[in-house]
Parts: C-alpha cells; sequence; structure tokens
C-alpha cells in the first residue's frame, strides 16, 4: 500500500501507533480496513449552523448554515425525532436524540462517547444519532405505529423497525411499505393508533401483517368512491384537514370545493363512520356575511373530579379516632359537564376568528340556509337476475320516532310538533337519469292530540315509524332515493321492497 500525503479516511487517526505510543510507518503499512468511511469528527456541532472555526480554533473555515429547521416531531423508543427539513443535505435523513432522561437529552442528537477515542467510541443502544431513508423526498409526518415508526414522505412510506420490537441505534431495519406518499400532514388522521391519510390517489391506511408483523399499506376509496375522489380538486387534496370524533368514531376531512383558490376555506366534509364504513359528503353553506370554515378541531369535553367522603363502619358502627369520624374520601369523575364534541374555526368578515359547532336542531347552516340530506340506494335487482322485469307493489320503511313533545305556534293558536321528523321517498327503474315524485313516507298510524297538561311528552304508541309505501312501474333494477324535507330531521334504520318477478322478459 502506498503512501500518500494525507492519509487515507478508512483508518483511525491511531492507526499506526506502536508500543511506546509514537507512529510507525511499518505498522500503519500493515493495517487495511477496505474503503469504508470511518467516523472523523470531534467536535460537537449545532446541526444549523456548523462553525469550525468556533469549536476547533482553526481560523478561516467558513460557517455552514442551514435556514430551513424541522416540519415533523414524533416520540418513540423513548427518544425524540425530527425531520422534515428541506436542505439538500437533510432532506431524506431522521434525527433521534438519546434514551431521554430529562429535557435537555431532547436536543442531544449524538452518541455519547467520542467516535474518534482511541479507548471508547463505540456507539450504546442509548445514544442519539441520525438515519438516512434512502429515496425519501420531501418527509411529512413521522408516526409511531407500535413498535415501529412510520417515515411518511410524499413519495413513499417507510418503517424503522428494531430487531424484536425494540429499536437502538445499533440493530434496526428500514423498509419501504408503498411507493405512494402522503400529500400534506394536514390531512393525517391518527385512530386510536391506526393512521389515515390523503394521498394523490385516495385516502390510504395501514394494518398489520399477520404473518411477518410489517405494516401493509391500503387505499380505501380504490373500491368505494373513487369516482367521487377523482372529482375532488388537486389543490383542494393538498389542503385537506382530518379530524377524529372519538365519541362518534368518525373521520371528518375539511376541503374546498373545486373552484375555491383560498388555500384554506372550507366548504366541503368528507366523513368516513368507522362503525359502518361508510363514505358520508356533506357541502357547508358559507354564512352571507363572509364567514368562512378554516379549521377544525374535536374537543373532548371537559373533565371534573369530585371527592366523595364516606364513614368507615365496623359491624355497621362507625369508627372514631380520639372522638372524630373515620371517612375514606372516593373520587368520582364526571364528563358531562361539556359534551365532546366537533368545533370548527371560522374566520369572520373582519379577520377575527371565532368558533361554531353542530349544534343547531333546525336544520339549518348558520340558520340561514337549509341543510339537505338524502340517500340513495344501489340499484337493486331483485329476484329473478338484471333480464327479467319486476314489480314492487310496497316498500316498507322503519324510522326512529325523534318527535319529543309540543311547543306553542308563532301564531299562538295552536301547537307544533317539537323536533319533527320527515322523510320523502321517490323511486326509478332500469337506470333512468331522474326520480319519481317525491312522497312521505314518514307518517304516524294516528292523529295525536295534544295533552295541554303535558306539553313535553309525546306518546304515539311506537318507539319505531314503520309504513308501507306503494311502489308504481316496474323494469330490471330498482334504485330508491331518501330526501330531507326543509328544518326537519329524519333517521332511518331500513326498509325492505317486496317485488315480484314477471314471466315474460
Amino acid at each position: 500500500m502506498s503512501i500518500i500525503y494525507w492519509p487515507p479516511l478508512t483508518h483511525r487517526w491511531y492507526t499506526g501507533k506502536d508500543a511506546t505510543g509514537n507512529f510507525d510507518k511499518d505498522e500503519w503499512e500493515k493495517v487495511w480496513t477496505g474503503n469504508t468511511l470511518l467516523e472523523t469528527g470531534h467536535f460537537i456541532l449545532n446541526l444549523f449552523s456548523k462553525d469550525r472555526s468556533g469549536v476547533s480554533g482553526v481560523s478561516g473555515l467558513d460557517v455552514e448554515g442551514v435556514s430551513s429547521r424541522f416540519s415533523c416531531v414524533a416520540v418513540y423508543a423513548g427518544r425524540v425525532w425530527y425531520s422534515g427539513s428541506d436542505n439538500k443535505s437533510m432532506s431524506d435523513k431522521i434525527y433521534f436524540s438519546r434514551t431521554v432522561r430529562n429535557f435537555k437529552d431532547f436536543g442531544q442528537l449524538y452518541q455519547e462517547a467520542d467516535p474518534t477515542s482511541e479507548e471508547i467510541s463505540d456507539l450504546v443502544d442509548t445514544d442519539g444519532g441520525d438515519i438516512t431513508v434512502a429515496g425519501a423526498r420531501g418527509i411529512k409526518k413521522l408516526v409511531p405505529y407500535g413498535p415501529d415508526l412510520l417515515v411518511m414522505a410524499t413519495n413513499g412510506i417507510w418503517q424503522i423497525r428494531g430487531v424484536d420490537g425494540v429499536f437502538s441505534p445499533t440493530a434496526f431495519a428500514v423498509t419501504k411499505l408503498s411507493e405512494t406518499g402522503i400529500l400534506s400532514p394536514f390531512s393525517f388522521v391518527n385512530v386510536e393508533g391506526t393512521p389515515f391519510w390523503w394521498s394523490h390517489t385516495g385516502i390510504y391506511t395501514i394494518s398489520r401483517s399477520e404473518v411477518s408483523g410489517e405494516g401493509q399499506v391500503q387505499n380505501i376509496t380504490e373500491p368505494t368512491i373513487k369516482t367521487f375522489w377523482q372529482n375532488i380538486g388537486a389543490d383542494q387534496k393538498l389542503f385537506a384537514r382530518g379530524i377524529y370524533d372519538g365519541q362518534n368514531k368518525r373521520i371528518y376531512w375539511l376541503y374546498g370545493s373545486v373552484d375555491e383558490t383560498i388555500k384554506f376555506k372550507y366548504d366541503r366534509v368528507l366523513a368516513l363512520d368507522l362503525k359502518t364504513q361508510a363514505f358520508i359528503p356533506w357541502e357547508l353553506k358559507n354564512k352571507e356575511s363572509g364567514h368562512f370554515i378554516m379549521s377544525g378541531y374535536y374537543y373532548d369535553g371537559n373533565n371534573v373530579s369530585i371527592t366523595e367522603e364516606e364513614e368507615v363502619l365496623v359491624n355497621d358502627v362507625v369508627v372514631t379516632v380520639s372522638g372524630a369520624e373515620v371517612t375514606v374520601g372516593e373520587a368520582a369523575f364526571f364528563d358531562n359537564l361539556t359534551l365532546p364534541q366537533l368545533k370548527l374555526v371560522v374566520k369572520k368578515a373582519n379577520d377575527r376568528v371565532t368558533f361554531a359547532e353542530f349544534s343547531r336542531s333546525d336544520f339549518s347552516d348558520w340558520g340561514e340556509k337549509n341543510y339537505e340530506s338524502y340517500l340513495v340506494a344501489g340499484y337493486d335487482f331483485l329476484s329473478g337476475g338484471a333480464t327479467l322485469k319486476k314489480n314492487a307493489p310496497y316498500v316498507t320503511t322503519y324510522f326512529t320516532q325523534t318527535e319529543t313533545g309540543f311547543e306553542a305556534n308563532e301564531a299562538g293558536d295552536g301547537y307544533d310538533v317539537s323536533n319533527p321528523s320527515s322523510c320523502l321517498m321517490s323511486t326509478k327503474w332500469d337506470f333512468r337519469s331522474s326520480y319519481s315524485t317525491p312522497r312521505q313516507v314518514y307518517r304516524f298510524k294516528r292523529n295525536l292530540v295534544v295533552d295541554e297538561a303535558a306539553l313535553s311528552s309525546f306518546d304515539s304508541g311506537y318507539d319505531i315509524v314503520a309504513t308501507r309505501n306503494k311502489v308504481r312501474g316496474r323494469g330490471k333494477a330498482l334504485s330508491i332515493k331518501f330526501e330531507s324535507e326543509d328544518n326537519k330531521d329524519f333517521e332511518i334504520i331500513g326498509w325492505e321492497v317486496i317485488g315480484a318477478v314477471n314471466s315474460s322478459l
């Protein structure tokens, strides 16, 4: 091996020392370490302002400054993790602190031992450091996922995993789970440990393989609402914001209409009911005065602890000490002072911010515009397949009764029902472009008489409102549409179609 002026970076600085501690050329030439670069740094540098002159005392060295900062932070494996810098040299790196003992460890992104030390230079399991995620571009989110850490970038999803589920700087693996990444961190929602996010091609989630235990990325809009998803504008997808409602087990994604030019102006909601796995699209009417929704969050409600004192009894006799009764305090928790609910952040016309919630009982946005709701059933071929024609003499519908009582009307000459329901049903045969004329299907079996002495009572004799409704026409397939009436509720439970098959084609 030939000796050059500058020693190779594959050799430790103390390579070639003899027994007396002096450099020996013959000993140096005996060392062969391949082409793997070794640690050459002794000084601790500021990650965003590397002033080598300041720490080494060698003058004339330029300060290497980085203006971009971390955009995502996570706590995983007892450490604090950082990433998301736009700087070219840092864009594919994940930095992690040493195992946290106190807040001072949050910023120690390096190993404790001097890596150039002649005595102790080993990396240990509690050290900090960095991981290069090769190929990652635009890291937007770091997500602890059980024993793993998900690295979510615009061009893919990676998984960092330790040996036997325990991460350490000396033993870990980086695996790419998906070529499809995340559009922005705003759409990300953590549903009790399960991630959901928006990408260019759909809404994705992740589950674990029962065989390998690794994450498996799934597109949940591809088999369900692919066409609806494609009609959402590209810019609107980029700024969509996700909120998880833990009370009702629903995810709400706020986004703007396709022609909206303001980035964080929301007038659409795509809800995912996790209990039924159904997607529910909403349209929110903007207030005439210029108010509009700019964000939202889920409020957990207020919890209050009240301590109740109970006497200590022995054989039904109160225990006393020095004449004073002995009691035991028991904490009782109440969470119904302020109920959990979805909150909206609203930008007012005067550029101030206020808050709103879904609390109106008249089913109108801002008390100005009616809230329209509908349910469309897929085409039902009934029995007989897609060839024979059928008729459906009757459709039986079932609704939850919502009425709670009576209240005096505005004219003062009668009473109105409190929280009334109404549902209009229409049908169409054979994939026609329009439905039949809607008709009322929420009906009581008898007329109700108001008891002025009990206006808060509404006794129809039933908890479920069931009606049988005639359907005209015939065809190969039937579709049914249920829709609301202005300022009225409807809670449909289900319906049943009685169909008959015609013998002729």
